[in-house]
């Protein structure tokens, strides 16, 4: 999707330390109909905990094939999440991987590419929430209005409710509702925590297209 390669640098140059780019003044994407109904391809509760654990399965047995197969780094060459990410032997070793997986915890391909589709949708907006500062910008802004006076203060006060809007878009995922609806929104945002975490490990170690 096109989301993910502005949101997964961004993350990166967040967790090496530099500064958060701001994702207030992006424009929303208009949301791409979903292809999933409510009939045998809709993501269950049961599906998606399933695809929580392939997940976790997947980053432990490609940390493993990282250490043993993954880039090394050698004279002027280091080994960064980019170069893990487009490693043709990490490949190979995930689309094996990833089929003994699924057996193990009882999960479709079709199965897994759905809830895959619905997740990411969810957690890119979600990655982009976090990493725009969530709630900081917000009490940082309101503490500003509180010592602004006259049109400045008016400026200010406009420039929240842009702010607010942004941000509760982010929040609660606005567009994957809307491709996805709210009640499998929801039940992602049920796992958000374990989600989140592994995403944030898929995007440190360069794994994350690997463990999807």
């Amino acid at each position: 999707m096109k989301r993910i390669a502005v949101l997964v640098p961004c993350m990166l140059a967040l967790l090496a330390g530099a500064s958060p780019v701001a994702f207030a003044a992006a424009p929303a994407e208009p949301a791409a109909p979903s292809t999933k109904g409510a009939g045998e391809d809709a993501v269950t509760a049961a599906t998606l905990g399933r695809y929580l654990q392939y997940q976790k399965r997947m980053l432990e047995v490609m940390g493993d094939e990282l250490k043993k197969h993954g880039p090394k780094s050698g004279k002027g060459q280091r080994v960064t999440a980019q170069t893990v990410a487009q490693s043709p032997e990490l490949e190979q070793a995930a689309a094996t991987a990833g089929a003994q997986i699924r057996s193990e915890v009882g999960l479709s391909e079709a199965e897994q590419l759905a809830a895959r589709e619905l997740v990411n949708d969810v957690m890119e907006e979600r990655l982009a929430w976090r990493v725009s500062g969530g709630d900081k910008p917000l009490k940082a802004l309101r503490r500003q209005i509180e010592r602004a006076r006259g049109a400045h203060r008016a400026e200010l006060e406009q420039q929240l409710h842009a702010l607010e809007e942004n941000e509760a878009r982010l929040r609660e995922a606005k567009l994957a509702r809307e491709r996805h609806g709210d009640a499998a929104v929801t039940l992602v945002l049920q796992y958000d925590a374990e989600f989140a975490k592994l995403q944030s490990q898929g995007i440190k170690t360069g794994l994350l297209r690997f463990i999807q």
